[in-house]
């Protein structure tokens, strides 16, 4: 049958209530050759989800490519789906784009979003340094308040020094998250060397340096 064919016949078992007997591989391959012959995928994105957790269980790997993935995400988003791909999965999906040279077209509140939930999930953040300083900028052009935890963004500043990634925060967001920390009354983790060197920018950048002399002292 042509690919025009099955998509149809798709379409028509959901309307008949049939519960599609066609394998997840077969699933795939139909979905390429769709794309090759400039068929538009007519399925439902709740289909293509239920499809990429199937195809996890049969350990089939998926063989969407990421430009198609990132716009399943975004229409699920507008249909009010709850995505159901794993945290790592996206995680996964997030660092082939940067690999594949695209421009992640999540929204930063998303991105955020999915940061907390993989700290729940107890999932280690495999996004690198750079990207999350990046996004941490992006958030701020948006006028997104940042929602990570004082605690999180803290371990993020000791891994770019670990890392030797110049920290592309501002002196006045810096200054901001030092005073959040003393709130919850976290002893601040910087190395006193690093405060000395946001002391000598804030005073070039013409920030007054709000610690406290005594935080300073010490």
């Amino acid at each position: 049958m042509e690919v025009r064919d099955l998509l149809v016949l798709y379409q028509h078992s959901l309307l008949l209530g049939v519960l599609l007997e066609m394998e997840v591989r077969d699933l795939l391959v139909v979905y390429q050759h769709s794309l090759l012959l400039g068929v538009v995928l007519e399925m439902e994105v709740r289909d293509l989800l239920v499809l990429y957790q199937h195809s996890l269980l049969l350990g089939v790997l998926l063989e969407m490519e990421v430009r198609d993935l990132l716009v399943v995400y975004q229409y699920s988003l507008l249909l009010g789906v709850l995505l159901e791909m794993e945290v790592r999965n996206l995680l996964v999906l997030y660092q082939h784009s940067l690999l594949l040279g695209l421009l992640l077209e999540m929204e930063v509140r998303d991105l955020l979003v999915l940061y907390q939930h993989s700290l729940l999930l107890g999932v280690v953040l495999e996004m690198e340094v750079r990207d999350l300083l990046v996004l941490y900028q992006h958030s701020l052009l948006l006028g997104v308040v940042l929602e990570m935890e004082v605690r999180d963004l803290l371990v993020l500043y000791q891994h770019s020094l670990l890392l030797g990634v110049v920290l592309e925060m501002e002196v006045g967001d810096l200054l901001v998250l030092y005073q959040h920390s003393l709130l919850l009354g976290m002893v601040l983790e910087m190395e006193v060397r690093d405060l000395l060197v946001l002391y000598h920018y804030s005073l070039l950048l013409g920030v007054l340096l709000e610690m406290e002399v005594r935080d300073l002292l010490v």
